[in-house]
C-alpha cells in the first residue's frame, strides 16, 4: 500500500514544501501508523493511503494524532 504522512501547519491545513512531509510503502495500515509514530514522534501528524498521487479523490484519511503541530515543531 501506498502511504502519505504530513504534519499540519498552524491553521491545521498541509503546510507548503516538503518539510514535514513523508511518502512510502508498507504491507499494512498497522505498519505505517508504526512508523509515523516512531519518526514524528510527539508531533502532530495526518496519515493517509492513495492510490493515484496526482488525484486528491483517490486519497483517504487513516489515522489523525494531535499534538505539536508543524509551525510549533520546526520554528
Amino acid at each position: 500500500m501506498k502511504f502519505y504522512a504530513c504534519v499540519p501547519d498552524k491553521k491545521g491545513g498541509e503546510p507548503l514544501g516538503s518539510s514535514g512531509k513523508f511518502l512510502f510503502e508498507l504491507k499494512t495500515i498497522g505498519g505505517a501508523i508504526r512508523k509515523c509514530l516512531r519518526f514524528y514522534r510527539n508531533k502532530a501528524f495526518r496519515l493517509y493511503t492513495y492510490t493515484n498521487f496526482y488525484n486528491d479523490n483517490t486519497f483517504k484519511l487513516l489515522h489523525e494524532k494531535k499534538g505539536i503541530t508543524f509551525y510549533q515543531a520546526y520554528n
